[in-house]
């Protein structure tokens, strides 16, 4: 389990293995201290990555002592190591540090040149269709530099850096809630997007990624829009308020994004007027999923709350529970969480107890026993059944 000097380590790398042969690689491994507040940070050539901390009951068992064990996971990117032959994994908790050298494929390279000739396309496609995201301005209305752009109709100016198109003014990234943070949205293509995408492409169309999150791999003829600027990512924007022309694309996905905007409403719209018509959308959101924010979460939503999002200007052509959706993954995540905000001795009660002991004990009973009673209100939070909130409008 990791042995150094004779002694365990309280945290390991398990990944990634050797050598790194894709340009989007994993970083995992673990932590075991009992400081709970403890800074935990992953870097990559000294450069910081965003994190996910996850249960591992694996290391639980070899740290029953321990009161704070959690799994470790990062996005690596190739596309950020400018030629290096290898690279420095590194995980750190609190002043405690491990490192490992691992080498990159030589093939790496060719693939990183074939990235930048995808994105330089997306960006040169992007640009001749951007319209001004504050006041609607049309392409002809806005100056393009390489330093900034901007809208001599509304004359809001974008500064410009060295990655993705930025489109974001410093309210419009209040209304996205694009804040710095340490979570990391990495969601594979679900198969109805999929399809659509290859499908799309397959004929020469253009299809939206509206919160793509950190892409491990490039698709042609796919604009990711984000508000982190990843290595993947084109276009910086609100979802409430894409800079694009109406009609554009041939196709659009939205995949876990809508319960992440303070305005779901107009970004389904936004949706629709970016997207020509007659094309296909495909859009997820959660219903039955415990709180995780990116960097905010502000709604679940039923079937019918996702479709009435779109309301009459789309037509429905099927609404159904992907494979990534099962209600077991949702019953497990919600498990999770609910044991890992336990304290002892009623953790290891809940876990003893049968899944339909659980489901026949009375509501009053369930309320005052200590499976229940000894959970604090930061985890209640993640996971509860109802909120309440005490409002008073200001004078």
């Amino acid at each position: 389990m990791g042995l150094d000097d004779g002694r365990r380590l309280s945290l390991y790398l398990d990944e990634p293995a050797e050598p790194i042969a894709t340009l989007g690689f994993r970083v995992a491994g673990w932590v075991a201290c009992d400081d709970p507040e403890a800074p935990i940070a992953v870097t990559v050539n000294d450069r910081r990555m965003a994190h996910m901390l996850h249960p591992r009951p694996d290391v639980v068992r070899a740290f029953p002592e321990v009161r704070f064990v959690r799994g470790v996971v990062a996005q690596g990117d190739a596309r950020l190591l400018d030629g290096a032959a290898d690279v420095e994994i590194a995980l750190a908790c609190g002043a405690e540090r491990i490192a490992r050298r691992v080498p990159l494929a030589p093939e790496l390279h060719a693939s990183a040149a074939a990235e930048r000739m995808l994105r330089a396309e997306a960006r040169a496609w992007c640009l001749e269709r951007l319209r001004c995201p504050v006041c609607a301005a049309p392409r002809g209305r806005l100056e393009i530099g390489a330093a900034q752009i901007v809208c001599d109709a509304c004359a809001t100016v974008f500064p410009q850096g060295p990655g993705a198109i930025d489109m974001l003014t410093p309210a419009l990234r209040a209304r996205a809630s694009a804040v710095a943070t340490e979570n990391v949205s990495a969601n594979p293509y679900e198969t109805w997007a999929q399809l659509l995408i290859n499908e799309t492409t397959a004929r020469g169309g253009w299809v939206l990624d509206c919160g793509a999150g950190s892409r491990p791999e490039r698709a042609r003829h796919v604009v990711n829009v984000e508000i982190v600027d990843y290595p993947a990512t084109d276009v910086l924007a609100a979802g409430e308020a894409l800079p694009f022309a109406d009609g554009v694309f041939d196709g659009v996905v939205s995949l876990a994004v809508l319960e992440h905007v303070r305005d779901p409403f107009a970004c389904a719209r936004e949706l629709l007027r970016v997207a020509k018509p007659g094309a296909t959308l495909v859009v997820s959101v959660p219903f039955l999923q415990p709180v995780h924010g990116y960097p905010g979460h502000y709604y679940n939503m039923t079937q019918q709350g996702l479709l009435n999002l779109f309301g009459e200007a789309a037509e429905v052509v099927e609404c159904a529970v992907p494979p990534n959706g099962h209600p077991i993954l949702g019953l497990q995540w919600l498990a999770r969480e609910y044991l890992e905000g336990l304290p002892e001795p009623a953790r290891s009660r809940l876990a003893a107890m049968r899944l339909d002991e659980v489901a026949a004990m009375a509501p009053l009973a369930a309320l005052a026993d200590p499976v229940a009673r000894d959970l604090p209100q930061s985890a209640q939070g993640v996971i509860a059944c109802l909120n309440s909130a005490r409002l008073r409008k200001r004078g």
